[in-house]
Order: structure tokens, then sequence, then C-alpha cells
């Protein structure tokens, strides 16, 4: 964990990453429009990360390789703040150093009304533009967190091998205040997801993930769009990572 924060992290290992299963318009009815036309003017994307990432592999992602974004590392492991579509440099790239293996806090804005776009490591100004336009969406990609969805959706790869924690997005530009008030705050109680409480940990060396709940019924598929098949499981509920992809939701009628 970061220094000063408590709770847990997701260490994301053996191919894995998190897909938002309401985030693609592949998803049909349950899609939300939440990361596309919600984010289009103005967004911010943070996370805490450990680990060093391939080259060009995203923490936070909504496709990024045409149409897109992605809050990832450049080719040479350099944190890297990539929009695309909005006339300026797709990927802009971070005046401070690469990565070295410790936890960080990394940070992107956004703001076609202002123009400006900003990463920050660590609370600092680490690269900006000016004069940037609304970016390109991809609305057919999921929000992924330490993966990456294709242009087409359900297209996964660009995994990352490390510990992310504090994912967070908003559909607003941060000013450098805000980004840097997270450089202290309280770790977040566990979120609420489908009705329930939910949270997510992982078991001997990052093999197994562990999900816990406290209300609803676990459904599990192969992939984003289903079929969706009820566990019968109760929490908590251990999976093997190193078995076949598989999807959870958590559905409390």
């Amino acid at each position: 964990m970061p220094i000063g924060k408590k709770g847990l992290s997701l260490w994301i290992t053996n191919l894995s990453g998190i897909a938002i299963s309401n985030s693609s318009t592949l998803d049909g009815a349950t899609y939300l429009n939440t990361y596309d036309n919600g984010i289009t003017n103005a967004m911010t994307v943070l996370c805490w990360a450990k680990g060093v990432p391939g080259g060009w592999n995203p923490w936070v992602s909504k496709y990024g390789e045409g149409p897109g974004w992605q809050l990832r590392v450049n080719g040479g492991n350099t944190p890297c703040w990539t929009v695309r579509g909005t006339g300026g440099n797709d990927d802009m790239t971070s005046t401070i150093g690469g990565i070295d293996g410790n936890w960080h806090f990394y940070a992107g804005t956004y703001d076609a009304v202002s123009s400006n776009r900003n990463l920050y490591v660590d609370g600092v100004l680490a690269a900006q533009e000016t004069n940037n336009a609304l970016y390109t969406m991809s609305p057919a990609s999921h929000l992924t967190i330490g993966a990456k969805d294709g242009a087409a959706g359900n297209g996964f790869g660009n995994y990352y091998n490390g510990e992310i924690y504090g994912v967070r997005i908003y559909n607003v530009a941060l000013t450098p205040d805000q980004v840097n008030s997270f450089l202290t705050w309280a770790a977040p109680g566990v979120p609420s997801f489908s009705g329930g409480a939910a949270a997510a940990s992982t078991g001997p060396a990052g093999s197994q993930l562990v999900l816990t709940w406290n209300s609803g019924f676990l459904f599990e598929a192969p992939t984003v769009t289903g079929p969706w098949t009820p566990t019968g499981a109760t929490s908590p509920y251990t999976n093997i990572t190193t078995n076949a992809q598989m999807f959870f939701r958590l559905v409390n009628p």
C-alpha cells in the first residue's frame, strides 16, 4: 500500500485485469455512457500504482489506440497520458523520470473548454498541453483497469503486472490542489455495487482472486456480454486466476 494508506490494493498478474461490464455499447441494455459522453468535455483519471508495466501498457484505459484514452507508460516506461484526437500530442509524456517499481500516484486531467491537458506524477505537474479540442471517444471498448480493450470491444490485452489502488474517474478536470489532496486522503470505504457491498483481494502469490460481499448473488460468465450464470457461491469466494478467463457480477434483486 502507499505510505499512509489503509485497506487493500488490487494485485494484477497472470494476464488478468478488470473490465467494467456496463461501459461498452456491446453490453446492450446495461450499457451506460458514463465513461463516454459523460466525460467527453472534461475528465480526471487517477490512481496509485506499484510495479513496472510493459512498454505502452495502461493502468486505466478506454482503448486509446485510435479513439479513447489511456493513463499508462510509454515505450520507455515513462508515465504517459494518452488522449486521442485532441489535435495535440496524443501521447503526452512525463518529464519526471521512469518507473522504479515503488508506489507512485498518477493523475491525468483534460478540459476541452479550457483546452488544457495535464499529467501529474506524485502531485507534481509532469507534462502539460494547451489547445486541446474534443477527444475521440471509443464507446465499444470497455473501461478497463490493468488492461486494454480493443476498438471493437471484447478484445483484451496489454495487461499490467503490479498493484493498483484508489482508481477514480471524474467528469471534471481537477485543479492542482484537488489532485494533491489525494496524496493524503484516507482510503475509501467498501464500494457499493449492484445494491450490495463488494471487495476484491488476492491470495497467495497473487494467483487467487478473493471476492467478498455482504448481500446479493454472485454470477459468472466467460465474456462480459454473458451468458451470466449464478455461481451458487457464498462470500468469500476464491477464484484461481490461472484458470480460464472469467468475469464476475454481483446482483442484488
